[in-house]
């Protein structure tokens, strides 16, 4: 994992744990995810408030990432940025139970939220706002599911297209199947 505030994350980052970061601007850089979540057992990443927690990834490396197949994974109320240059803002495998809500996630190239692998089943996101920087990639989605079933996603707002804008679109759920309400909402 990579260094958030000088502070390596990789060794909070276990089993049955959870972060909070209060109010405040923690940066980091790396070409390696900043927060590298190897555990089983589940994580909760909880920041004081979207509005003023943000949390920047400055370098080529996602913000998050789950290699494993994982369960009840939680990050909400944080604002996770980019910055134009990193890669993916939430990265998982085969993901179970988790939740992504409350969040601005911002300034990734590549998607937004990725959710692959054939045992994704019981997820949710909700309530994010989801932009795609200037130079996004054009494959880029705001959410991408891939195989698996049962992901909610409802009340998000998405800022994907315009001039310089180009995630390909807000939604992809290819191979799956994306239960409750899908609010969709993009900027023209």
């Amino acid at each position: 994992a990579g260094l958030l505030n000088g502070r390596s994350l990789s060794t909070v980052v276990g089993g049955n744990t959870h972060v909070y970061f209060p109010p405040g601007t923690y940066n980091g850089s790396s070409t390696s995810p900043l927060i590298a979540y190897t555990g089983a057992g589940g994580i909760t990443i909880e920041c004081g408030s979207a509005s003023q927690t943000l949390l920047w990834q400055s370098g080529t490396g996602d913000f998050f990432d789950a290699a494993n197949t994982a369960s009840n994974i939680i990050i909400k109320n944080c604002t996770i940025d980019g910055r134009g240059v990193a890669a993916k803002g939430i990265d998982t495998n085969e993901c179970q139970e988790c939740s992504f809500i409350g969040n601005q996630i911002t300034g990734f190239l590549n998607h937004a939220i990725d959710i692959r692998g054939f045992n994704n089943y019981h997820n949710r996101i909700a309530y994010n706002r989801i932009s795609a920087p200037v130079g996004a990639l054009t494959t880029g989605r705001g959410v991408n599911f891939r195989e698996g079933n049962w992901l909610v996603v409802e009340n998000n707002y998405f800022n994907i297209g315009g001039a310089g804008l180009r995630y390909e679109t807000c939604l992809d759920a290819r191979d799956g199947g994306v239960q409750g309400h899908v609010g969709l909402r993009t900027l023209r």
